[in-house]
């Protein structure tokens, strides 16, 4: 009988072991890290430069000079059309602005967010840089590396650099730059996830 019962007592240990079953609970988080900032690390800068007017009201065929900083450090430098109209201050006036320094620096911006992140990088279109009453310099044009509506991948760090540079244009107005100083203004890069 001893030989009958252990068989059916073995059978019965392992169908209780493989139908229990065990309940437990665990946690589960997430870090939201929705911060991203930008901060420039160097300002954008044309250096020092020459800067001549057109007059377009007094003639239209007059067309401005233009400096364009390339984010790389190079520039695109073009004349102005010289004007040949009647005007009192129009014949012969060519807009032109040079870089005679080499004192310019490319914008370089600091972007702070999640590690590996994407963003979305813009920038705004136009400016202008005043002097008291000296015709204004306009900044025409932003160019960034990433370029505009462009992305930048943070690295592990979660950091990234934007590179700026521009186009500034000499004025359509009669009166001359006259006063040696700075001309100043302000542009917008934004960054979004």
């Amino acid at each position: 009988m001893n030989r009958i019962l252990k068989p059916v007592f073995s059978s019965m240990v392992v169908l209780l072991v493989s139908t229990g079953s065990i309940a437990d609970s665990f946690v589960v988080s997430a870090t939201v890290q929705n911060t991203l900032s930008v901060a420039e690390t160097t300002a954008l800068s044309f250096g020092t430069i020459i800067a001549l007017t057109a007059d377009q009201t007094n003639d239209t065929s007059a067309t401005v000079g233009a400096l364009e900083l390339q984010t790389d450090g190079s520039w695109i430098q073009t004349d102005g059309v010289a004007a040949t109209g009647d005007g009192a201050n129009a014949a012969g006036h060519v807009s032109k602005i040079l870089n005679i320094l080499g004192d310019e620096t490319v914008g370089d911006l600091t972007v702070t967010g999640g590690a590996g992140a994407t963003v979305t990088v813009t920038s705004s279109a136009t400016a202008d840089l005043s002097n008291a009453a000296e015709p204004v310099i306009t900044l025409t044009s932003i160019t960034t590396s990433p370029v505009n509506n462009g992305v930048l991948v943070l690295d592990a760090g979660g950091a990234g650099t934007i590179l700026v540079g521009g186009k500034i244009t000499a004025a359509d107005d009669v009166a001359q730059y006259a006063a040696t100083g700075t001309w100043s203004g302000s542009y917008d890069v934004s960054v979004a996830y």
